[in-house]
């Protein structure tokens, strides 16, 4: 059987993909609003998809249906296709998760002959209109940004090391007038360098997926919860949701997010192989 690789992203395709279960950080790149690449089984009128976020540096198996897939030549596509296409970003190993649990055996039936391992991942959630209120207090010396506009194009050359915020909306965006367009992120500076920040990674119609990170030394100084806060304040004043995932080993994700006040809403399994 053939796959198609989709030129771009778009609403009307992910209109034929996206379901209420799949994972909205790939439903982004489906919509075409973030970095990734896309195959399905039918250009015309798709049912299955292979994502690649770029971002996340995984695939997620899509859609609504995946009767007419069969296990052996999704077999063949992914042993040539797609390894091809991770070793040409110099990787070594395919990490995928699923639309839905249902469909884990069939993709692991069709992948049987790789040592697959796996993950349980943790997600996340705040639906819009929730009576968010949280005041989170930033610790003294240290003054939280907007990621705005105005910053990007007039206070971004005070910070020594913006290309650290930059190289990150441009993994996920592609570029910043991407990501002031769609998105909405602040960070915490000291002494004119970035320590932390909370960022918009993807957005699927009106849920934004959330991606935090904390710069040695400055943990466990409750800096990501501040920048959270903030960033949650914004989403639900546009009407929005808030989708976080994380894996079960990673703790002091589960802690900001239960610290902001979002509620553990699901679990999934995320597979990889090294090959």
């Amino acid at each position: 059987m053939n796959f198609y690789k989709v030129e771009k992203g778009s609403q009307s395709l992910a209109n034929k993909i996206v379901n209420l279960h799949s994972n909205r950080s790939f439903a982004g790149v489906v919509a075409g609003n973030n970095v990734g690449d896309i195959w399905v089984n039918d250009l015309t009128s798709p049912t299955f998809a292979i994502v690649w976020s770029e971002y996340l540096g995984g695939f997620q198996f899509m859609g609504k249906s995946f009767e007419n897939i069969n296990t052996v030549g999704l077999c063949d596509f992914v042993d040539s296709s797609i390894l091809y296409f991770l070793k040409s970003k110099g990787l070594d190993f395919f990490e995928f998760s699923c639309d839905s649990e249902d469909w884990l055996p069939f993709v692991l039936n069709s992948l049987s002959n790789r040592l697959v391992k796996s993950e349980e991942q943790y997600v996340y959630y705040l639906c819009k209109g929730f009576n968010y209120d949280s005041n989170i207090m930033l610790p003294e010396g240290y003054r939280n940004i907007e990621v705005d506009t105005d910053f990007i194009n007039n206070g971004s050359h005070n910070i020594r090391n913006i290309e650290v915020l930059l190289n990150e909306i441009d993994k996920s965006w592609g570029s910043t007038s991407m990501f002031l367009q769609f998105a909405k992120g602040f960070i915490s500076v000291y002494n004119d360098e970035i320590c932390s920040f909370a960022l918009t990674h993807f957005r699927y119609i009106d849920t934004y997926s959330i991606g935090v990170e904390t710069f040695t030394p400055h943990k466990q100084k409750g800096l990501s919860s501040s920048l959270v806060d903030l960033l949650i304040k914004h989403i639900l004043g546009q009407n929005g949701s808030v989708w976080w995932d994380c894996m079960e080993s990673n703790i002091a994700s589960q802690k900001t997010a239960q610290k902001v006040g979002l509620t553990l809403d699901h679990k999934y399994q995320i597979c990889w192989f090294n090959f």
